[in-house]
Formats: C-alpha cells, sequence, structure tokens
C-alpha cells in the first residue's frame, strides 16, 4: 500500500477541506448579526402584515419589521376595523348589501346630499366626502362638499 500513493493523496484532500472549512468558520461569526438582522426584519414584516391584514389594518409591514414579536402582539391588541353584520356579528366585505352568513340586509353608510355651487346639480356622497372636493359632471367646475342634506 504505500507504493500505491493512496494515504498521501487522502492527506492532503483533507488538508485542503480542512482549510476551507477553517476558513469559512472565521467568516461566519462576523456576518451572523448582519444575517440575523435580515431575518428578523423579513420574517416580522411579513408576520406583521399577514396579522394586520386579518384585522383590517394596514400598519403592519412596518410595526413587525422594527418590533419584531413585540409588534405582532400590538396589531393584536388593535381594534379591529372590518364591517360587520349586525345581526350576526359576521365579518362582510366592504361594499356588501348582504351578510354572506346570515343574508341579513346590512344598513346603508350614512350620506349626505352634494350641491354644485355653480349649476346645482346634487349629488348623493358618503357623509366621509364631506369638505373635499369634487368635479361637478355637468359644469365642470371644482367645489367643495358642503351637506344640503344628510341621511342616516
Amino acid at each position: 500500500m504505500e507504493g500505491s500513493g493512496l494515504s498521501g493523496d487522502y492527506s492532503a484532500n483533507y488538508a485542503v477541506n480542512d482549510h476551507f472549512t477553517k476558513k469559512s468558520k472565521t467568516l461566519l461569526p462576523s456576518t451572523m448579526p448582519i444575517v440575523i438582522l435580515i431575518a428578523w426584519i423579513v420574517v416580522g414584516g411579513i408576520v406583521g402584515d399577514s396579522l394586520a391584514k386579518l384585522r383590517g389594518n394596514r400598519e403592519g409591514l412596518v410595526i413587525g419589521a422594527i418590533l419584531g414579536p413585540l409588534g405582532w402582539l400590538a396589531i393584536l391588541s388593535r381594534s379591529d376595523t372590518r364591517q360587520r353584520c349586525p345581526a350576526c356579528l359576521g365579518v362582510v366585505p366592504d361594499g356588501a348589501k348582504k351578510c354572506m352568513h346570515c343574508a341579513e340586509t346590512l344598513p346603508l353608510p350614512p350620506f349626505a346630499i352634494v350641491q354644485c355651487p355653480s349649476c346645482h346639480m346634487e349629488y348623493s356622497v358618503p357623509e366621509s366626502f364631506l369638505g373635499q372636493k369634487f368635479k361637478c359632471d355637468r359644469c365642470g367646475k371644482m367645489f367643495r362638499a358642503k351637506a344640503v342634506l344628510l341621511v342616516t
């Protein structure tokens, strides 16, 4: 076996592999905090965004990315902003006219009648739109919505 050179090749390969292993071990501790930070931000942001969407909120990505698990708890502690059926309290999509759980007719949101000051054209808009600028379809003038009549 001495003449086959088998032991010499093995030890040479082992020394080369050992050299690369030692080199990678010395690089690992210096990059580990960066890897952990990136993982914290990515995982925290994804989980935070998912939890916020379940609660009807939008700020989950930033809160989850910065605070991680503490941000997730903050998101879960916020109130649920999704529309609910008054009869069964099931969550219904925005703009739905009937509850998909119990088929109850949903109440309409409060709206206001606004009037163009130039041509007196009347529009019905959600109450939350009062104070915003609109363009009249008839005369093309811009006006700020002021309620002529509130309907609840």
